[in-house]
């Protein structure tokens, strides 16, 4: 590999996923159960792809425009 870039991992631990969303491994680990979180397993391990984190906080993102949506609807039906 030239340039000095890094690839950016595709596929993430457990503990890197929790790192980027500054959760810990176990709300991690709840999130993958609850099918929240897609992951995928290899062999023993189980790796989470960067893009579905990627979408995970999307849809938290959605999910507060939603709800902020329906706060100031509610506050001017009031």
């Amino acid at each position: 590999m030239s340039g000095g870039s890094a690839l950016e991992p595709l596929l993430l631990t457990v503990e890197e996923a929790g790192a980027a969303l500054r959760l810990s491994k176990g709300t991690v680990k709840k999130l993958i159960r609850s099918g929240e979180l897609d992951s995928v397993k290899i062999g023993a391990s189980r790796r989470i792809p960067a893009d579905d984190l990627a979408a995970y906080v999307k849809q938290l993102q959605r999910r507060a425009a939603d709800a902020s949506d329906h706060e100031d609807t509610d506050l001017s039906a009031a």
